[in-house]
């Protein structure tokens, strides 16, 4: 509660693992549970040494008056593979520093309980994807040169961009953020400050996007893939790509 974390230059890891790297419980809450991030500052360093508090199998997750600057680079803030009942309200997201094919970075990223999607930091995998996650009356910023420019846009705010077959992403929630000068569309498409892929339930509802800049935005995006990634090669070596069925948001 209340504490601060500055990243500086002799940094060698972006990472703050939850429940650590050691447990080999399978399923929500096997890794842990009912933990609280109360208030507190969590600044990343220049332009590659960011903050990601990886979270895989915890249930029960609460961030709430937390302010986290400079903290998305190439990975994300949340990233929560297999975890259950999150609950990330009244924060601030302030800066994200571009990185090129990374332009679609998420702040809070919804993933899935697999070797790839948690760069193989953590044990027992069952492709368990995230779900009952909410949003809430939060901010995300950019910061700005004294001319006015950009010097770094705000950070994507969430959603996914892998799929595994037949997981989908359930009770999802965005509810009453501000969201000013995100990113703007990548030349494939991928900067879009909200995407989707694989949703069972969605509210976006009560938020506020605001662009300042004369530059194309897309602000919510529900798409499909014809790839991802089967359950039975879940924690595989590889996890090979397969041709899946399509998952359509619904």
């Amino acid at each position: 509660k209340g504490a601060k974390v500055i990243k500086g230059p002799n940094s060698n890891t972006a990472y703050i693992f939850l429940p650590g790297k050691s447990s080999n419980i399978p399923g929500y809450g096997g890794g842990a549970k009912n933990i609280t991030i109360e208030g507190g500052e969590f600044e990343g360093y220049g332009d590659n040494i960011g903050i990601s508090i990886t979270s895989h199998h915890v249930e029960n997750l609460v961030c709430r008056d937390a302010i986290f600057k400079k903290a998305v680079t190439n990975g994300h803030v949340f990233d929560l593979g297999g975890c259950k009942d999150v609950l990330i309200e009244n924060c601030y997201f302030i800066g994200m520093t571009l990185k090129e094919g990374r332009e679609y970075t998420e702040a809070i990223q919804l993933d899935y309980s697999s070797s790839g999607a948690l760069s193989k930091q953590f044990q027992a995998y069952d492709g368990l994807p995230t779900i009952n996650v909410t949003v809430k009356n939060c901010k995300f910023l950019p910061i700005y040169n004294q001319d006015g420019t950009i010097a770094n846009h705000a950070p994507n705010p969430t959603g996914c961009h892998s799929i595994i077959d037949g997981q989908y992403f359930r009770n999802i929630k965005f509810i009453d953020n501000l969201v000013i000068d995100s990113p703007a569309d990548s030349p494939n498409n991928t900067g879009t400050w909200l995407r989707f892929y694989a949703i069972d339930g969605m509210e976006i509802s009560g938020n506020k996007f605001i662009n300042t800049k004369s530059i194309k935005n897309t602000v919510v995006s529900l798409q499909t893939k014809t790839n991802g990634l089967l359950l039975k090669d879940v924690g595989t070596e590889t996890e090979p790509s397969s041709t899946i069925p399509v998952m359509p948001c619904k």
